[in-house]
């Protein structure tokens, strides 16, 4: 008994020896916790450095790159005349595709409530109709608004540096009125508000 049981050292439970994970260095040993927990760790660590499991994937990728691609072609040779290979795909992206669309409109109403303000010079206070426009559009480097959820915070907020809020309405009419790349566009912008702008730059907002 004592030989096929052993004791978690993080969740205290007794648990089959196939519970635990083999030492890596040492094959003919197992790990004192369990995988449960140590799965648990694993995710713990993923959230909190983000940076280093990108960096150890896009290492893990090149190093293998070959074999991934062999993989993909062995696979797709196996499965692109297997009906039930795609009906299974088909049922497991609409199973899951209500559950991303929820995930994404609470991001970005997440995003939204952070980062917008109302309209700098209407008011307008609905999220929904604010847009973030760049002072001077030489500077910018990628939408905000269609990065919303696909940046990370660290990217998005340097570009959010770089804008006023307007809502569509505004937004419209400044271009209309000033063209897409004004000449001056912070003395442009400036004169449609009827306010000057302030620096951002090198300041928290």
């Amino acid at each position: 008994m004592e030989e096929n049981f052993r004791l978690c050292k993080q969740c205290g439970q007794l648990l089959p020896v196939s519970e635990f994970y083999q030492r890596r260095t040492r094959p003919t040993e197992k790990i004192h916790v369990c995988k449960k927990c140590t799965c648990e760790n694993t995710r713990a660590y993923a959230r909190t450095h983000p940076d280093i499991i990108k960096e150890i994937s896009a290492r893990g990728r090149a190093k293998h790159k070959e074999e991934i691609k062999q993989r993909n072609r062995d696979f797709y040779a196996r499965t692109k005349n297997d009906p039930a290979h795609v009906q299974a795909r088909h049922d497991t992206y609409m199973r899951n595709k209500d559950k991303w669309h929820e995930k994404e409109r609470a991001k970005r109403k997440a995003f939204n409530e952070k980062w917008k303000h109302p309209c700098e010079k209407c008011g307008e206070s609905r999220l929904y109709l604010i847009q973030f426009h760049h002072i001077d559009p030489a500077e910018k480097l990628f939408c905000i608004g269609a990065s919303a959820t696909a940046k990370r915070e660290s990217e998005l907020i340097p570009e959010i540096k770089k804008c006023v809020c307007l809502c569509s309405n505004c937004h419209d009419e400044f271009h209309y009125f000033y063209g897409a790349r004004p000449l001056e566009p912070r003395k442009a912008l400036e004169e449609y508000l009827g306010m000057k702008l302030p620096i951002y730059e090198g300041k928290e907002i």
